[in-house]
């Protein structure tokens, strides 16, 4: 999730001295992060154990 933060400022300030070849790729760490979370997020969801209240899964 760190790697959002980091493309969003890609993102604002895209037009800096440093070239496409650092910008844009960059850029892409925004939906990079997002996936990277949604899936730790299911893997999370999918390994937990049973819950002690309900006795759920």
């Amino acid at each position: 999730m760190v790697l959002v933060p980091g493309g969003l400022q890609m993102i604002r300030g895209g037009d800096q001295p440093f070239g496409w070849g650092t910008n844009y790729p960059a850029m892409l760490w925004v939906p990079w992060g997002v996936a990277l979370g949604a899936a730790t997020l299911g893997y999370y969801l999918r390994r937990r154990g049973t819950c002690g209240y309900c006795a759920r899964g």
